[in-house]
């Protein structure tokens, strides 16, 4: 059920059925924009990756998307590219991994025309180097992206709506007439 359906069942705004199942462990689905709810205990069987599905309803037993996807990078054996973590979680992840990037949660390396998602973890971020035949001299993983207070003035976040650019240099971005 949808929250908007079990408020309405119930007869009660979401802040009171919010504070009723506090005491319980629950889970939002991680597609749906996180329309759907679980309750932990109700929980079936997980698949591989932790995730039980009902009716087409994907949760994570990690957690939202921003938890589920470090996760499943940090237990992969060689890092994942994009469009596996969309084909494993059925939610578009582009946006998060970016975020995640720049929060320092993930690293990732270019491999022909696609990124591929490594633990930040040095020993498993080595290991997944090592599976997908690379050493450190053979790759250029890149910069840790430092924490926003780190941020020296003239690189620019990728999430930065006034410049819209990804960091590049101040001297590189085209003034606007």
């Amino acid at each position: 059920m949808t929250w908007e359906q079990v408020t309405s069942h119930f007869g009660i705004t979401r802040q009171a059925l919010q504070r009723k199942i506090k005491k319980h462990s629950r889970l939002t689905s991680l597609n749906h924009n996180h329309r759907y709810l679980a309750l932990k205990q109700f929980i079936g069987n997980t698949n591989r990756y932790g995730f039980w599905s009902y009716k087409g309803i994907i949760f994570s037993i990690h957690g939202n998307t921003a938890k589920t996807i470090p996760h499943l990078i940090n237990t992969s054996d060689r890092g994942l590219s994009a469009k596996q973590l969309e084909q494993i979680t059925a939610v578009m992840c582009r946006g998060i991994l970016l975020k995640l990037l720049k929060q320092g949660e993930i690293a990732r390396i270019k491999e022909s025309f696609d990124y591929i998602y490594l633990s930040h973890i040095p020993e498993i971020k080595r290991a997944q180097l090592e599976n997908r035949g690379l050493t450190s001299q053979e790759h250029s993983v890149e910069v840790k992206t430092q924490k926003s207070s780190e941020v020296p003035e003239e690189i620019h976040s990728v999430f930065d709506k006034d410049r819209g650019a990804c960091a590049y240099q101040e001297q590189s971005i085209p003034k606007e007439n």
